[in-house]
């Protein structure tokens, strides 16, 4: 059965028809369900992301761009709620040790944050400095003597 080769732009249009599978499957579409709300069976695109290089390459490019914006969305969210956290609990009444939790908590998401985005206070860097400057020297009583 012979099948006629496909124009450029008919491969163009598969690879993004692909391609936009995979966007929807970031967004935790099921396979089956994203290949046919982009108009591809399941066959077609795992043919188009496994031949063209370059779908390789942009599928990356979707994944990590996906995976940015639900991060973003994180962050704003956690943004928004400690907003509301301290705005609740510097009302008059509010009890210091209900202020203390609070400060800890803050605190903790702060050095979490510090540690996952590498982030270093001065105190840091000098600490990490000091390690850096190679062995250090103690003093020790001779067994020569």
């Amino acid at each position: 059965m012979f099948m006629p080769a496909l124009t450029k732009q008919t491969e163009e249009l598969r690879i993004l028809q692909a391609l936009e599978a995979t966007r929807l499957m970031t967004m935790g579409v099921k396979k089956a369900d994203a290949c046919e709300l982009a108009g591809i069976s399941i066959r077609q695109y795992d043919y188009w992301i496994g031949k063209a290089p370059a779908a390789i390459e942009a599928y990356q490019k979707v994944v990590i761009e996906s995976e940015r914006v639900r991060l973003a969305d994180l962050v704003s969210t956690q943004a928004i709620l400690l907003r509301e956290l301290i705005d609740n609990v510097t009302q008059p009444g509010t009890t210091a040790v209900a202020q203390l939790k609070v400060l800890k908590y803050i605190d903790k998401i702060k050095e979490e944050l510090e540690e996952k985005l590498g982030v270093h206070t001065e105190e840091d860097s000098a600490e990490i400095y000091l390690k850096l400057k190679g062995p250090t020297t103690r003093v020790e009583t001779s067994i020569m003597a």
